[in-house]
């Protein structure tokens, strides 16, 4: 719509807008090169004080989540193979995540730049350890259950068992299709 186009607009005149930087010698307005970011590391588990890095990235690839996301990695050496989360505090004081190139727009339209200031949080898995779990998951086998939908016996994979009836149990296949409307699935 009208609206949706013109707000879509304005979001990226500002977002550009934050960009531009008075070059002294000539006195004209030009686009900066980089952005600037500040990196608070945070590693509760690990029982680690916190670290402070800043860096800068090519304002081509500022509003780029996949690309900050290997950024960390390569300023932050103890991240790869960690799973993380990004943050910043917006002016209210909540700490908003960014998880994807939307957020990080946002992120960067509403903080006050040209130093922009995230909290990167470990989480307490590494990617390895989740990817096992869902292997573990993938590979179970619920010998003696058949699927009430589909009748695949034995049911490989996650399991699904209704709340409601006395014994109702779906595979994930007929699950993820909605095959049992109304009642609510318990996964084993």
């Amino acid at each position: 719509t009208c609206c949706e186009v013109q707000f879509s607009w304005k979001l990226q005149a500002i977002q550009v807008a934050k960009f531009l930087i008075i070059d002294t010698k000539t006195k004209k307005i030009k686009m900066a090169d980089n952005v600037s970011f500040k990196v608070i590391l945070k590693d509760k588990e690990n029982a680690v004080e916190d670290e402070l890095r800043r860096f800068v990235v090519d304002k081509d690839v500022s509003t780029s989540f996949s690309y900050l996301e290997q950024k960390l990695g390569v300023v932050f050496p103890q991240l790869k193979e960690r799973i993380l989360s990004v943050a910043w505090m917006d002016e209210d004081g909540d700490l908003i995540t960014i998880a994807n190139d939307e957020e990080l727009i946002i992120a960067l339209t509403e903080m006050p730049g040209p130093l922009y200031k995230l909290i990167v949080n470990i989480n307490s898995q590494t990617q390895s350890q989740t990817r096992n779990k869902e292997l573990f998951q993938e590979s179970q086998i619920h010998s003696g259950v058949a699927c009430d939908s589909c009748n695949k016996k034995p049911i490989e994979g996650n399991r699904y068992k209704c709340v409601v009836c006395d014994n109702y149990d779906l595979c994930g296949t007929c699950e993820a299709a909605g095959r049992h409307p109304g009642h609510n699935m318990i996964r084993i």
